[in-house]
Parts: C-alpha cells; structure tokens; sequence
C-alpha cells in the first residue's frame, strides 16, 4: 500500500538524519485523569488518517512517523493492559507530534505546494496502484526533499521541486491513459495474439485508430474527465467488435471472409455497424486536425470545429470560416439525410442570459449556411445554444476562452446496411 510505503522511506529518512530523539522538546498536553483511552486512542487514529488523506505523512515525513510510532505504543499499552495514565500519556505525546507535523507541512506547501498537488492528482488517477515501483521511486526522491524543509533546510528545494512536479503529472498522465484505454489496448493484444492481423486486418485498423485518437485526446485535455469517458466507451467497443470479428473468421476460416462477418454482425448485433465506421472515417480525413476534432459518440459522429473563431460577444461569419464550413457540407454528404444539432458555445464574459443568447446565434448561423448549401435539410437540423456550460479549457486566460467560443455539429445517421 501507499501508506505502508511512506512508512518505510520516512522511518529510514529518521534513521539517516539521526534524530529519534527531537521531539522531546514539544510541549505535551496530558488528559484528564477521567480521560477514555479507546476513545481517545479511536480519535487520534482518525485525525492521523486524515492528515494521510492531506499528505502530511509526504510533507512532513519526520514528524509523522514519530505520531504514528507513539500511536503504535499506545495501541501496545492498552492491549498490554497497562494504565490509563501510561497510555494516555503516549496519546499525548503522539499529538503533540502530529501537530508538530501539521505546522511542518505548512512550510513545505509553501515551498512545494505545486509538487504535492501534483501528486495528489496523480494518486486521485491511481497512479500508486498502477504503476507502483516508479511511484514509489518519485516519492522517495520527494521524500529526501521533504525532510530537509522539516529541518529548515531549503537548499536544492528549488532545483528539485520542478523536476519532482513533472515526474508526478507524468505518472499521472500514464495513470489517467492506463484506466481509459488499457482495458482496450488488451484486448487488442488478444485480438493479435488470436490472428487479427490475418483474419480483421480493417477492423485492427479501426480499433487501433480509435485507442490512438483517445491517447492523443487524454494526452491534451487529462481532466476532461466525462469526455474522456466517452471517448473510452467507444475504443472499448471498437476493440470488443475486433476480437468478435477475429474469432468469427478464424472459426470459419476459409467458408467466411472478415466482410461477411461484418455483415453478418451489423445484421445479428446491436453493435456500431461497418457502415458507420466507414463514413466516421471518411469524415475525420476530411479535417486537419488543426482544423477540427471529429470523434464517436456512441451512434453519434461530432465535428468539433476547432478552427471556427468568433470574435468576443459576435456571432456573424468571418470570411475565414468558408473553407472550413465548405468542409462540413463535404462531410455531411458521406450520410443520407442524416439529423444534424448544430451546437454553439461561448465563454464565460457576461451572464447566463447573454451567452446563451450568444451561443444559440452562432448555432444559427451555422445552422443557416448548411442548408444554404444544400448539406442538410432544414427540417432535419437543430440549433442548441449551450451558454459557457460545456467548456474545453479554462475561461481565465483568453486562449482559453477563444477555444471555448465554438461551434459543434453533432450527427446522427439514419442506419444503413448496405
């Protein structure tokens, strides 16, 4: 476990820096004589979870493992059936130390309070559980850190404190990529270990399209937590229909090509047709990915359009957005009749009221020029105006309002089995 881990390191950070013995200058608060000693045993306990939970153990190592020692002693001293007093007094001596701690870590936050909300975020992905040896090492080069700023000692805090935060976005990165498509990737691997190559090499290229496309989504937006969910959802179906296809060819192997077996599925199976895979490829290379950010939502296939600016609180056409709108009625031919939401954004300048208003007239716009075109019907789309409630990046910096100012055509097919 985690906490048994920094148990350790801190227990040898104490023996290294040769101080066991530095906490006898703390004041100690005795109880009462009319004191419970399981409850107050029961409490301390959870407060030393909770500075856990707060990575006092990680900012203040030295402390925390002198808190925790005493609350080993007392532990031992209630089953021993020793005093009240005697147990009580190791309680005491615990707290005083645990305090001590807590005033400890609020010196390292202020010196490396970047590090631990790294690594909080990396635990909060599941790093430790993961990817637990490589966790283990960056905690241990934090720890020597940590225990120095205990001691009054900044020296290389700055030089380190850097390297350290990377080292945890990173395994928090893997961690976030490991829980999202990991599942799928091993799926993948079965699917290539059972002949995928041979028998499904356009539904291999499928699924591995899709694991990489939500890789390098994950790899851009990491906390993007329900957009990346999808997004998994729909690598994890991708590698489930590989392994379907690869066993139905092999099975049949000369009697049935992977065609028939995608056929034979769209026909027996509730799953994503090769029909609409065909099309949501066709559509992606339609786009660079400068230009939008085209991705699977269930049945559904969404154009981002990334590269459709408004100005701030306008929504009429620039004369640059024609090429790329010329791009979305070449898309849209790839389906028949299909039904199109045209979804607009904004940023957060200015009250709900305005940026839905704002939002709904981009959406129109939008909506306007696709059926001036020809694209779509005008029964057949609708514009939504969503207000600044969907935002891919932060409204404090204006690159990140500027890419919250956007508009999204979501389609939905009509299902074809042809």
């Amino acid at each position: 476990m985690l906490i048994n881990n920094i148990k350790k390191l801190a227990a040898i950070m104490a023996i290294i820096c040769g101080i066991s013995g530095c906490a006898t200058s703390l004041p100690v608060h005795e109880f009462a004589d009319t004191a419970n000693p399981s409850v107050e045993i029961q409490s301390f306990m959870h407060d030393m979870q909770k500075a856990q939970k707060d990575q006092i153990n990680a900012m203040a190592p030295l402390s925390y493992q002198r808190a925790e020692e005493r609350l080993t002693l007392a532990i031992s001293a209630q089953q021993k059936g020793k005093s009240s007093k005697e147990t009580l007094h190791e309680v005491a001596v615990g707290r005083a130390q645990l305090d001590y701690a807590n005033k400890r870590a609020a010196v390292t936050r202020v010196n490396i309070g970047k590090v631990m909300s790294a690594r909080q975020s990396a635990i909060i992905a599941g790093a430790f559980k993961h990817f637990p040896d490589n966790f283990n090492k960056i905690d241990a080069r934090l720890l020597e850190v940590t225990s120095k700023i205990e001691k009054n000692d900044l020296s290389g805090v700055a030089g380190n404190s850097g390297k350290l935060q990377a080292e945890y976005l990173g395994i928090e990165l893997d961690a976030i990529i490991q829980v999202n498509i990991g599942s799928a990737r091993a799926v993948i691997a079965a699917a290539v270990e059972e002949g995928a190559k041979n028998y499904a090499k356009r539904s291999l290229a499928i699924a591995e399209k899709r694991t990489d496309e939500t890789e390098a989504f994950i790899i851009t937006h990491r906390h993007q937590s329900d957009e990346i969910k999808k997004r998994s959802e729909d690598t994890m179906l991708a590698a489930n229909h590989l392994l379907k296809i690869t066993r139905a060819v092999k099975v049949g192997k000369n009697i049935i090509s992977e065609e028939t077996a995608l056929l034979q599925e769209s026909q027996l199976i509730n799953d994503p047709d090769e029909n609409l895979d065909r099309r949501f490829e066709a559509v992606r290379s339609v786009f660079t990915k400068n230009e939008a950010e085209v991705y699977r939502k269930g049945n559904q296939v969404v154009i981002r359009l990334r590269a459709l600016k408004f100005p701030a609180n306008e929504s009429a056409l620039q004369t640059s957005n024609f090429l790329l709108l010329s791009k979305v009625t070449q898309a849209l031919k790839e389906f028949q009749n299909p039904k199109v939401v045209v979804e607009g954004h904004s940023d957060s300048d200015g009250g709900p009221r305005l940026n839905h208003k704002l939002s709904l007239a981009r959406s129109k716009i939008v909506s306007a020029y696709l059926v001036s075109t020809g694209a779509v019907n005008e029964s057949s789309v609708l514009s939504v105006g969503r207000g600044y409630e969907m935002p891919l990046s932060s409204n404090k910096t204006v690159q990140g309002k500027a890419e919250n100012r956007r508009v999204d055509i979501v389609i939905t097919p009509q299902i074809v089995t042809q």
